[in-house]
């Protein structure tokens, strides 16, 4: 039996520095919906959609 190994990594927020090592190293980000965006900005002062990152909701499911 062949296992696929999952290289997602999951977290509740991002930091600023995770952020920046993300991009910098061409790793794709995403966030699961715009109140987890805005939870992060509040938190951390970090716009995750302004870093590059991608609304997962509407990648999946287009725009409302």
């Amino acid at each position: 039996m062949l296992y696929s190994e999952s290289h997602n990594r999951y977290v509740y927020l991002l930091s600023p520095d995770d952020a920046r090592q993300l991009v910098a190293a061409g790793e794709p980000l995403a966030y699961g919906s715009d109140v987890i965006r805005g939870f992060n900005y509040r938190v951390y002062g970090i716009d995750l959609a302004a870093v590059g990152a991608r609304n997962v909701r509407e990648t999946l499911i287009g725009k409302p």
